[in-house]
């Protein structure tokens, strides 16, 4: 007995810790999929069930980790840049006071390179804090529309996936952004899409056109919380040849968020 006392006390003596980590809650039991075909009613029912899901917990700092992939180069710093497909993994803390911490790791997909993880912080006020969102419809809609160019409903999907890059979206602002886009004219649902980590989900499209190319923008939705896993860009030269797959410019991936009281703690 003596024997294994020290042994177990030894193995935990060289555990590291690693980030702090808060509780998670039971999963919600799964809802019915989603089946309407158009993008209006596959909308409003997302938008209900976001409004179902509890509020996230109070804390000092929005905690937002994402994966972004790009295949036409991307870069975080002077000297980190991977000019092919590259991938970067983000987890940022947000103040309400303006203040920022940013850690970001580049992986460059060709092999060509290895870059050391980066870090930003600026002090409080070096972000001027983020924007309260209107739930009024009108309201919201200008301030979407007042984060991009307003021509056709793709700029409007990146609205929607810039706001969940600078903060944690809680279920009644989420609720209100989709019946938002619910009514809006010409998008597209795809019942069964799958994001950058392979989770599956409801896709809603917008596109754009400028000087002959069509943009398309994706919002990967969550059918059982509305809740956003990722979004998509693809481009399609008009003049293309008939039956061309369009060119991936880059995919989002939401992987978590939640509000934390220190830097460095995950929901």
């Amino acid at each position: 007995m003596v024997v294994v006392t020290a042994v177990l006390a030894a193995v935990a003596a060289c555990v590291v810790p690693g980030p702090v980590e808060r509780a998670r809650p039971e999963p919600a039991p799964a809802a019915a999929p989603i089946t309407a075909t158009d993008a209006g009613d596959a909308l409003r029912q997302l938008a209900d069930r976001a409004a179902a899901q509890p509020p996230p917990p109070d804390g000092r700092y929005d905690y937002v980790h994402t994966v972004e992939w790009t295949e036409d180069g991307i870069g975080i710093a002077e000297d980190a840049v991977a000019p092919g497909p590259a991938r970067i993994e983000t987890r940022a803390w947000m103040g309400i006071d303006g203040s920022l911490r940013r850690e970001q790791q580049l992986i460059d997909e060709t092999g060509a390179g290895s870059f050391p993880p980066h870090e930003v912080s600026f002090p409080p006020d070096g972000r001027g804090g983020a924007e309260e969102i209107p739930i009024d419809p009108v309201a919201l809609r200008e301030f979407l529309a007042g984060t991009w160019p307003p021509e056709g409903s793709a700029p409007l999907i990146g609205a929607v996936a810039l706001l969940h890059q600078s903060r944690v979206v809680e279920p009644e602002e989420m609720a209100a952004i989709l019946g938002v886009l619910a009514a809006e004219d010409g998008l597209g649902v795809e019942l069964r899409a799958v994001d950058l980590l392979g989770r599956e989900g409801v896709a809603v499209t917008g596109h754009r056109v400028a000087a002959g190319v069509t943009h398309r923008r994706s919002l990967i939705l969550d059918a059982t919380t509305g809740a956003l896993l990722g979004t998509d860009q693809t481009s399609l030269d008009a003049g293309a040849p008939a039956g061309s797959r369009p060119s991936t410019g880059a995919r989002i991936a939401f992987a978590g968020s939640g509000r934390v009281d220190t830097i460095g703690e995950r929901p």
